[in-house]
């Protein structure tokens, strides 16, 4: 009985150690490099062709297996694009702003920044677009969306000047109970 107890043991231990899905990659190690790439590729082909909930599954699944690699902020940021794409606007503007956290040297960030900060406006959360708009005109001054995020600001805070008094969303970001990488996956 002790020996069965210690088998289980030990093969629960081996296993969760050895799981794909959990386990960080080398990366000197060639294999799941190109593993990483098959993936990253197969979704970039989903998404080229449109169907994005399968190139969702694809980046999440790179991102749960392979986020530390070079490719992370990219199957990020294309995670958002094929929420937005699929009508979800508040969940992709969740995950670029989660993008923009997360890899924040990135040259996605500014550009996830101003995009969340859009999506935001477009469905009611003035305040959280503003929180976007500022950080990118405060982080990535001299790019293209920190100078968009700058002029988009100045008007939104007008007119959230006037909405605040008619009425107010407010929202806590991440939401109760999930982590930044949570948002991303979608878990």
């Amino acid at each position: 009985m002790k020996r069965e107890w210690a088998i289980v043991l030990l093969v629960g231990i081996f296993s969760g150690g050895c799981s794909p899905a959990g386990s960080a990659v080398r990366r000197d190690d060639r294999w799941a490099n190109l593993e990483a790439n098959a993936v990253f590729d197969r979704a970039e082909q989903y998404y080229a062709m449109g169907r994005y909930s399968s190139a969702l599954v694809e980046y999440r699944k790179y991102l749960d297996r392979y986020a530390d690699l070079y490719r992370g902020d990219d199957a990020s940021f294309r995670t958002a694009q094929c929420l937005e794409a699929m009508g979800e606007r508040i969940e992709a503007a969740d995950v670029y702003r989660a993008t923009a956290m997360l890899y924040s040297r990135s040259s996605v960030a500014p550009a996830a920044l101003l995009r969340s900060g859009e999506l935001y406006e477009m469905e009611g959360w003035l305040e959280e677009a503003l929180w976007s708009y500022r950080r990118a005109m405060k982080y990535y001054p001299d790019t293209e969306p920190g100078k968009t995020a700058k002029g988009r600001y100045e008007v939104l805070r007008k007119r959230v000047e006037e909405e605040t008094k008619k009425r107010r969303k407010v929202r806590r970001f991440p939401p109760e109970g999930k982590t930044l990488n949570e948002v991303i996956q979608g878990k």
